[in-house]
């Protein structure tokens, strides 16, 4: 319930384990390579604004080495 109206929740809820949000890209790009599946989609939400478009250029590079699909979001009216 919210604000007194009824929603279906669409959503699921996975535990990672052994992953540091203080990883550096090296680290980050590799935890991607490794996963078994890997994700179709990643929001790039946390550090500074240049360090994620960074991330991205590695992690779509990354996709494409590996003939995966994979979208990158930088949110929009993040704070630097």
């Amino acid at each position: 319930m919210l604000d007194g109206e009824r929603y279906d929740i669409k959503a699921g809820v996975t535990t990672i384990s052994g992953y540091s949000a203080h990883a550096d890209q090296t680290g980050l790009v590799g935890f991607v390579k490794q996963m078994r599946h890997w994700p179709r989609s990643i929001h790039l939400v946390h550090g500074d604004a240049e360090a994620r478009r960074a991330l991205k250029v590695a992690l779509e590079s990354l996709a494409a080495k590996h003939g995966k699909t994979l979208k990158v979001t930088l949110p929009v009216n993040q704070p630097e």
